[in-house]
């Protein structure tokens, strides 16, 4: 048995994760906090950081991860949990930690990254408590940042670091106390020598503005001196994404020689005005500019995993692991990223719903 939150899981079946079995009755126990949930609010501590970059405050916000010699080093994408408190996403809460567990047992990851909607509706109390429960209960570091729904609940952003922070392998500072953003770098280092850094953005808060680029150019430096590669990661696309599925794909199909992988089925979700034109703030041009940003993932989309590349830069779609918001066939899993000794190596969808893999050799 074992209990998460109020809630009780019993049964356990299968090499690659477990299968919660319950009853109707045990489900019910969630409902009743919903009123007592969205009546009241959750509010956090500010955490006093500040992203100024001075080499004191730069180190504090940044970690260092270690990459054992001849050996990859696998991290895991756990995009759009959309875990919930109440009603039938409640369900659909336990299903995507059965699939995180599978998924977790297949890659066997050195880091876990949840890229953003990891709750959503009105109530996330007792959802961020079971997310924080169920990512220590693997022993991996693992690295959180929010999408667009993780504040629409009961919980203010700061109360959302400080719970997934409490976690002593959780890589999350907290969000900064002037932008509200909560974003972050980790470094992956070889006998120590960088050997892929990644920027965390909080994509929803920052909309890649001036502050994002200045992490991004920060990191960037540091990680050149190491003759290094940074890659980026965000809850939501940056327009380029729609610029180049356009130049490298034809009528659904990847164009040959462009690069390309993966499918396109719903629009791209990135920023737009009110005529539903995409707003570009100049990130892409900001990394292009820097010369060893190689690698943009993102998520949100929850159809959609292609991968192409525009000015040296690659921009993936990582498949989504909540069967919550949106679903098609053959979409409902993780990405997994391979990081050798001269950076990422290669990109493989694993889909655990009407299985099927997708794998990209970068080198």
């Amino acid at each position: 048995m074992k209990t998460i939150g109020s809630l009780l899981i019993t049964g356990y079946m299968g090499s690659d994760g477990y299968t919660p079995q319950t009853s109707r009755g045990e489900y019910l126990r969630i409902l009743p906090h919903r009123k007592e949930n969205v009546s009241s609010f959750h509010a956090g501590k500010k955490s006093g950081l500040h992203y100024s970059y001075s080499p004191e405050r730069f180190r504090e916000l940044s970690y260092v991860l270690q990459k054992e010699p001849g050996r990859d080093f696998t991290v895991l994408d756990l995009a759009d949990l959309h875990f919930s408190d109440y009603g039938y996403r409640v369900l659909f809460s336990l299903e995507t930690e059965s699939v995180a567990r599978m998924l977790v047992s297949y890659a066997k990851p050195d880091l876990i990254i949840l890229s953003g909607d990891m709750i959503c509706s009105d109530c996330s109390y007792f959802s961020l408590r079971r997310i924080a429960d169920l990512m220590d209960s693997f022993g991996i570091p693992w690295a959180p940042f929010p999408g667009n729904h993780d504040r629409e609940g009961n919980c203010d952003t700061e109360f959302i670091c400080d719970t997934l922070s409490s976690s002593k392998l959780c890589l999350l500072r907290g969000c900064d106390a002037d932008t509200g953003e909560v974003s972050g770098s980790i470094f992956i280092k070889e006998g120590g020598k960088t050997v892929e850094a990644l920027v965390l953005l909080d994509s929803y808060k920052g909309r890649f503005g001036a502050s994002q680029q200045a992490l991004l150019e920060k990191i960037s430096l540091e990680a050149a001196k190491d003759g290094a590669e940074v890659s980026v990661w965000a809850h939501e696309p940056i327009p380029d994404f729609q610029y180049a599925y356009d130049r490298s794909f034809s009528g659904g199909r990847a164009l040959p020689g462009e690069g390309a992988f993966g499918e396109k089925h719903e629009e791209i979700c990135c920023e737009r005005d009110g005529g539903g034109s995409p707003v570009d703030r100049g990130f892409f041009e900001k990394a292009a500019s820097l010369g060893n940003v190689k690698h943009f993932f993102a998520s949100h989309d929850h159809n959609n995993d292609f991968s192409v590349t525009s000015g040296g830069m690659r921009m993936t779609y990582c498949l989504k692991a909540g069967h919550c918001s949106g679903f098609y066939k053959g979409f409902n899993g993780a990405s997994v990223i391979k990081i050798g000794s001269s950076g990422i190596r290669s990109i493989e969808h694993r889909a655990v719903r009407f299985p099927g893999t997708k794998t990209l050799e970068i080198w």
